[in-house]
């Protein structure tokens, strides 16, 4: 049955332990979220086709919506020369452009003020030279299953926990779609974020099991007593 869910068990061992956890620790973004995010508010400039180039370079789920958008609206990308793309985690990436420092990815990384996006929206920006080039905002959906995941993890007694590199406000209105206390969401968490709570729990005598989507969870799967890489999972059985 495992396999035919797309599973691969590295340590039979680590089932035992699986079932016995007090805490079941998971990202949001393409854990329980669809990780194909939407783009629902946006402002963009002519200097738009340097943001393509980038974008069309990254795999993130983010990027390639926006790169999407932008080439809906017929921006032609730019032509940008090898190794001029930077990744800086949990925050963007920095290119070097012939314009000046192209800065992609949340606000502050970028360089610019918040603003208001729509409840459960994540804003998004780029500056070129320190000039707004795109502002933002996108959304994600919980994937089929979420809910029901994560209210049998409560029924069965643990702890549920929800981390995230998004926006506070953003992981506090998924929390409360799933039932998970506010207490035990946290955004704006670096990939080293993670690891130090996950390894706090551990510390303090628990159980944990992690459950992320692979890309920035690694150091955090493997603080924890069970990492389980997701990719697609829920939808898969």
């Amino acid at each position: 049955h495992a396999a035919r869910c797309g599973l691969v068990i590295r340590d039979a061992s680590a089932l035992m332990v699986l079932v016995e956890a007090s805490d079941v620790v998971f990202d949001k973004t393409g854990t329980l979220t669809q990780g194909e995010p939407t783009v629902v508010q946006w402002e963009s400039s002519a200097a738009a086709r340097w943001l393509l180039a980038a974008e069309e370079r990254s795999r993130h789920p983010v990027a390639v919506a926006v790169a999407d958008r932008l080439r809906s609206e017929g921006v032609i990308p730019a032509s940008l020369e090898a190794g001029s793309w930077r990744e800086v985690p949990g925050r963007g990436v920095i290119v070097a452009t012939p314009l000046g420092e192209l800065r992609i990815g949340t606000p502050d990384h970028a360089g610019v003020s918040p603003w208001p996006v729509p409840p459960g929206a994540s804003a998004f920006a780029a500056t070129l030279a320190g000039q707004s080039v795109l502002r933002a905002a996108v959304g994600d959906q919980l994937k089929p299953g979420a809910e029901s995941l994560v209210s049998s993890v409560a029924a069965r007694g643990a702890r549920v926990h929800l981390l995230s590199g998004d926006d506070p406000l953003v992981v506090a209105v998924v929390a409360q779609q799933l039932g998970i206390s506010a207490a035990q969401a946290q955004g704006a968490m670096q990939p080293e974020d993670k690891r130090a709570y996950v390894a706090a729990l551990v510390r303090n005598g628990a159980t944990v099991a992690m459950l992320g989507d692979g890309l920035n969870d690694a150091p955090a799967l493997s603080a924890a007593h069970v990492g389980i890489g997701v990719r697609g999972g829920l939808a898969a059985c």
